[in-house]
């Protein structure tokens, strides 16, 4: 019965995270250390783990160890665990990992985003191709390499493996019913996939674009001021949300994840213009600069009682 329940937990992990932790704690509480106890205190750690509550998920995989320390996906997880504390040392946990399983070509791709981490692009290069050996499917390694090979200015590789991972973690693709653009003529939308930062960086190839499609942009609601000061095309807050009225506006003929774009126009160092491309709000402009001209040539510093001191 116990058996019948723990895959009923399994089967459910990802939807009902709450009612299959339910039943880990019902099987624990019948089971302390044999195998079925074993399976429970895995899965009670995934789930930790899911709901990022990496201290307690990572004790719970440490006692899984010791109950039997020669399973590799739990130091993978550890390591998952360690990866923002100690890349060092969830480095060390992938090892283990791949010791104990050399097929286990997530450790290997893991263990080279901690290098990533740790500003080591040639050894992350090396890891994640010894990954796509194991598994070719293996996207995370893919976009670890990628990663890597920018930080080496190796543009062309780099933002080909980079483009190649669209739908890993942090970089969600959208589906606004029109072919993926790449190269045609036509009307582009070209929305944001990741964060406000990442959307503003890759915002330097618009003009590029925009040279041979029309455009128009699905971007952080945050963004959307900016965008419409700084392009031509139409800017649309609505990336977050199921729906858009951009659809009903225009009639996009290609879509692109803004993060895809320096793969067509950022493969050499000449293609990095480094020209300005944003254009700043006047009224702020103008708000600072007063500021600036009232306090230039006078002493800022720190009051005894906090705040600023003025003299």
């Amino acid at each position: 019965m116990s058996e019948e329940l723990l895959l009923h937990a399994n089967s459910i992990v990802h939807e009902q995270p709450d009612e299959a932790l339910a039943i880990c704690n019902t099987i624990l509480n019948e089971h302390f250390e044999d195998d079925l106890a074993q399976k429970a205190l895995f899965m009670s750690g995934f789930i930790m783990m899911e709901a990022e509550r990496y201290g307690l998920a990572f004790n719970l995989y440490q006692r899984c160890a010791q109950l039997n320390p020669k399973i590799s996906e739990i130091y993978s997880n550890m390591g998952i665990c360690m990866e923002e504390h100690s890349p060092a040392r969830a480095s060390k946990l992938f090892r283990k990992a791949y010791k104990l399983n050399n097929k286990n070509a997530d450790a290997l791709a893991n263990e080279g985003l901690m290098c990533l981490q740790m500003a080591q692009p040639e050894r992350c290069i090396e890891l994640s191709r010894r990954a796509l050996e194991i598994k070719p499917e293996l996207r995370s390694a893919k976009h670890n390499m990628g990663l890597a090979q920018l930080m080496l200015k190796q543009w062309r590789e780099g933002w080909e493996n980079y483009a190649d991972t669209l739908g890993v973690k942090h970089r969600e693709g959208r589906d606004y019913g029109v072919p993926d653009w790449n190269g045609e003529k036509g009307l582009v939308v070209v929305y944001g996939e990741q964060g406000v930062g990442d959307e503003i960086m890759f915002a330097s190839c618009l003009e590029d674009l925009s040279k041979t499609n029309d455009i128009v942009l699905d971007c952080d609601k945050r963004l959307v001021d900016l965008f419409s000061r700084s392009f031509d095309f139409p800017a649309y807050g609505t990336r977050f949300r199921d729906e858009t009225p951009l659809l009903d506006n225009h009639k996009p003929q290609y879509q692109l994840a803004i993060g895809q774009l320096p793969h067509f126009f950022r493969n050499t160092d000449e293609s990095f213009p480094g020209t300005p491309y944003l254009t700043p709000d006047p009224e702020r402009s103008l708000m600072w600069r007063s500021l600036f001209d009232t306090f230039k040539g006078r002493k800022i510093g720190i009051a005894w009682r906090g705040g600023l001191k003025i003299t």
